[in-house]
């Protein structure tokens, strides 16, 4: 008679993924990004690495004192030696600190008497 069964079978055809469907690799980044900022806000540590108001040069801390504008860490660590100073002007006696990096410290930094 004819045609058989076989000449008419066709794999089915795939569903089509609807739009949005999955987690595209930009999404996870984002998400990512999101609950990494949030856990670095709940854990404080903005205010460690981003002092607000002015960082007291004879009680300061290492970190303190390295997110201070052009210090770095030898810089840091000869303010530490050479504590306690009695005023600003005082940094000038650090190796590494000029009259332009005073300047940029004048208003990010006070000297106060350190802890007894």
């Amino acid at each position: 008679m004819g045609i058989e069964d076989r000449d008419y079978m066709r794999t089915p055809a795939e569903p089509a993924k609807p739009k949005g469907a999955g987690l595209a690799p930009w999404k996870l980044i984002v998400c990512v990004l999101i609950i990494a900022a949030f856990v670095v806000w709940k854990m404080g540590l903005i205010s460690k690495f981003f002092p607000h108001g002015p960082v007291n040069v004879n009680t300061a801390t290492m970190e303190q004192l390295v997110a201070l504008p052009d210090v770095d860490t030898k810089i840091a660590e000869d303010i530490i030696k050479k504590r306690p100073f009695n005023s600003v002007e005082d940094l000038l006696k650090v190796k590494g600190i000029g009259e332009k990096r005073l300047a940029k410290l004048r208003e990010k930094v006070v000297v106060a008497d350190p802890p007894k």
